[in-house]
């Protein structure tokens, strides 16, 4: 609702006060009540003032007295209009997932989503990484048979290597046993 409307309820509301008859069967304050809630909320001093506000319901012997709070409800819905303009209207707020639940659930709740994003975590974690070692381990595989195409060892490479290794030792010792002499 926008403030034009509902300032022109409360004017509304006030130039029903001319009728005694809105005063003395509470049809005013009924109606004001409910006005009052949806603009200012259930919280506000000025839905508490109206509705603890009473009226006087014998119309022969208090028309009088409910004449003269006339001036009084009057100037309430001034104050009331005044707000609105200085204030704004209430607006109720949106709750969300967690606001809705009771106090109690709150601790159980956070105690097992914590602990489940952590597990959850490690475990997608290690799926990755046990992924991409297994990745790894499939391309190292690839390359290794890729590696004898590439440059030709022979086969007995290792025979040659280690044969020249004795060799050279062996001579090494020689030409020490040749110079202690």
């Amino acid at each position: 609702m926008k403030k034009e409307a509902a300032i022109n309820i409360l004017n509304k509301q006030k130039d029903k006060l001319d009728d005694v008859n809105n005063l003395v069967n509470d049809t005013w304050r009924t109606q004001t009540v409910s006005y009052i809630k949806m603009l200012f909320g259930e919280t506000s001093p000025e839905y508490s003032f109206i509705y603890h506000f009473q009226m006087y319901y014998d119309y022969d012997t208090k028309v009088d007295e409910t004449k003269g709070r006339i001036p009084q409800l009057s100037k309430y819905i001034d104050n009331c209009i005044e707000t609105i303009n200085d204030k704004g209207l209430y607006r109720e707020q949106k709750k969300n997932f967690l606001s809705r639940l009771p106090d109690t659930w709150l601790i159980p709740i956070l105690s097992i989503a914590i602990p489940s994003l952590f597990i959850g975590g490690t475990l997608w974690g290690k799926k990755l990484s046990d992924t991409q070692n297994i990745e790894l381990k499939m391309e190292n595989k690839d390359l290794k048979s890729r590696l004898p195409k590439v440059f030709s060892i022979p086969q007995n490479a290792n025979n040659v290597i280690s044969s020249e290794t004795q060799s050279d030792t062996a001579s090494n010792n020689k030409g020490n046993k040749i110079q202690d002499k």
